[in-house]
């Protein structure tokens, strides 16, 4: 499993380093956070101190390539966002996004350093020991395949429950974020633990993935209102027209990031229900 994570991160390198394609970084991103997530699941089940050693390491690399992802999903929501302005705003938002794309490169040439220095690699050829090793091991201790992955997967969605108890419309936005990020690891464990956990583990993946695409609706907007808005701050040179087109991209972010708390609560509920029947 380890392994297999590893390899999904190593094959998207080259992509995520020459900006290619931006899914490449998606998904890169995605093997990173999946690690993560076993990692503090398993945590008790892992030897030594493979946890305690690595998981800061993790974290670095998820918040290195955080930012470049902000701004790729950005990009697109604009070109969404923007069928629906009038022509007359073409001007100003062609120079919003010319700003957008210079941001990206900055980032990206950050990230693409990142990945050439020696913490990369020293974490991906430490990690690729500690995995080597854990698989001589025979695993993780705590018995059978089946008994972890049922473990592990009952632990995600105990705390997703958990964390379902405390948040509504009401929260704050971290709030909501952390509850999203239960509901990705509660996703996770599903998909990578399901042919040897509980048989409902496919329709819990499809229930948390929607789940998890409403509370990425709200995220997003507020990211994406926010990046506009430090954009607008940090560059006074910016045209009348391109200030305009900027505050009608944030009214529209706006927007969405109030439907989508309005929704919430009864997505919540939706979701609640489905995970604790039966």
């Amino acid at each position: 499993m380890f392994e297999q994570l590893l390899l999904a991160l190593e094959a998207n390198e080259d992509g995520v380093r020459t900006r290619s394609d931006p899914e490449q970084l998606h998904d890169f991103r995605v093997a990173v956070r999946r690690t993560r997530s076993v990692v503090r699941l398993a945590r008790r089940h892992l030897p030594g101190d493979m946890a305690r050693m690595w998981e800061p390491e993790w974290a670095w690399l998820a918040g290195v390539t955080g930012k470049p992802r902000d701004l790729d999903v950005l990009l697109e929501q604009i070109m969404v966002t923007t069928q629906s302005l009038p022509p007359e705003t073409k001007s100003g938002i062609d120079e919003v996004i010319e700003h957008v794309e210079t941001m990206r490169a900055d980032s990206g040439v950050k990230l693409t350093k990142a990945l050439a220095g020696d913490r990369y690699g020293t974490l991906k050829r430490g990690w690729r020991v500690a995995v080597l090793e854990l698989g001589s091991n025979k695993g993780p201790a705590g018995g059978s395949a089946t008994k972890l992955a049922g473990d592990l997967t009952r632990r995600a969605n105990k705390q997703l429950l958990r964390r379902l108890d405390v948040v509504s419309s009401a929260s704050s936005p971290e709030q909501i974020h952390d509850l999203r990020k239960r509901t990705k690891r509660a996703r996770y464990a599903s998909e990578l633990f399901g042919s040897q956990a509980a048989k409902r583990a496919g329709t819990i993946v499809k229930r948390s993935k929607r789940l998890q695409d409403e509370l990425g609706e709200f995220q997003d907007s507020d990211v994406q209102r926010r990046l506009v808005a430090q954009l607008v701050e940090r560059n006074p040179d910016l045209s009348d027209d391109a200030r305009r087109a900027a505050q009608l991209l944030i009214d529209s972010f706006e927007k969405r990031h109030r439907r989508a708390r309005c929704r919430l609560d009864g997505q919540l509920a939706r979701y609640r229900a489905t995970i604790t029947d039966g």
